[in-house]
């Protein structure tokens, strides 16, 4: 397990930053960016244990985790403070910002939505981010990009079309600071391009399931937000919201979000590389967590609506005063042909 001396430290406190106040070893080990960031190691038998050790090392060191509960592999953790950013995710921050004392109303001060989110959305709705949005989408090595809010800021994520695996951080951090301007990055492009061969060149094999995923986000946002081979009333707004688990569970992340125009109800869509008409109860499983949390989730994901809207050239979310809690859930594929097939489009009505 020598490996864990290799673990990028700057990637782990990214993600833990990303976790509720209590998270197990293998939400960071599982987490996304953490993955990306040691492909080559992901397949080690230690792999989980190996980031259980590097977890007990920042523990000891750094004080910003605490060990609640030991486990084989999958520990339980305490955040002892909110972990700091690495100082590469930190440019352009606003000096002095406090997001919390925004004033303004429907803005959460806790649970699945947090001030953060609110204060990345604003960030995305300046001509500012317009700006950067333009830089990241005119570099061909990119690919396309999808720009994700967070409470810590925008991740990036590829949409590269010749990639065996997109939706990779674009950049060894993927975030973005709020206030970041195009010409702070502009400095940072060429290692973060470096940064998106090297992961490639890593990749084992293609995931169908990444491509289906970012084949659809690429010609949504190139069309209005109109999903491909969706019913033309939906509009995409958001990719990979992060649902809480329950305690001693694991984290879930739903793959599409999307408004239904003439109700203006979320719509729920899981994605599958191959024919599964199982997912749909799983993507059932998802209703229950949207409407018990209604109260701060409507106000959020109108507000992203509104901000996607803007962004993508999208004038009925642009407008859109407010969402529903969702109804209905959808689960697409693609056929052998690469149609999109999607189960459960008449529930639309």
């Amino acid at each position: 397990m020598h490996w864990s001396k290799e673990i990028d430290e700057r990637v782990v406190l990214n993600a833990i930053a990303d976790m509720p106040d209590r998270f197990h070893t293998t939400d960071i080990s599982n987490h996304r960016a953490v993955r990306e960031a040691h492909l080559r190691f992901v397949g080690d038998f230690n792999y989980h244990a190996g980031f259980g050790s590097f977890l007990s090392r920042l523990a000891n060191q750094r004080g910003i985790i605490t060990l609640m509960s030991r486990g084989n592999s999958n520990a339980l953790w305490q955040k002892a403070m909110a972990p700091a950013r690495s100082p590469e995710s930190q440019t352009g921050a606003s000096p002095g910002r406090s997001p919390a004392s925004d004033g303004k109303a429907n803005r959460s001060t806790g649970g699945v939505v947090r001030p953060g989110h609110y204060a990345t959305l604003d960030y995305m709705a300046s001509q500012r981010f317009r700006e950067v949005k333009a830089l990241f989408e005119n570099l061909p090595e990119i690919g396309g990009v999808y720009l994700r809010p967070t409470d810590k800021g925008v991740t990036v994520v590829d949409l590269d079309p010749t990639s065996p695996k997109p939706r990779i951080g674009v950049g060894a951090d993927p975030y973005l600071a709020c206030g970041t301007t195009a010409a702070q990055l502009a400095l940072t492009m060429p290692q973060r391009i470096a940064y998106l061969r090297e992961v490639r060149a890593r990749q084992a094999g293609p995931s169908c399931e990444n491509q289906f995923e970012a084949r659809l986000i690429r010609d949504a946002q190139a069309n209005h937000l109109r999903l491909p081979g969706f019913p033309e009333r939906l509009r995409f707004i958001h990719s990979q919201w992060r649902i809480d688990p329950a305690a001693g569970g694991t984290a879930q992340l739903t793959d599409l979000i999307a408004v239904d125009l003439p109700s203006r109800r979320l719509v729920i869509i899981e994605l599958k590389a191959t024919e599964d008409y199982s997912a749909v109860q799983q993507v059932q499983q998802y209703l229950g967590y949207f409407q018990r949390n209604g109260g701060e989730l409507r106000p959020f994901f109108a507000r992203v609506a509104q901000v996607m809207g803007a962004l993508y050239d999208c004038p009925e979310l642009a407008a859109l005063e407010g969402v529903e809690d969702p109804m209905v859930t959808l689960v697409a594929w693609p056929d052998a042909a690469g149609r999109v097939v999607v189960c459960g489009a008449g529930q639309l009505g």
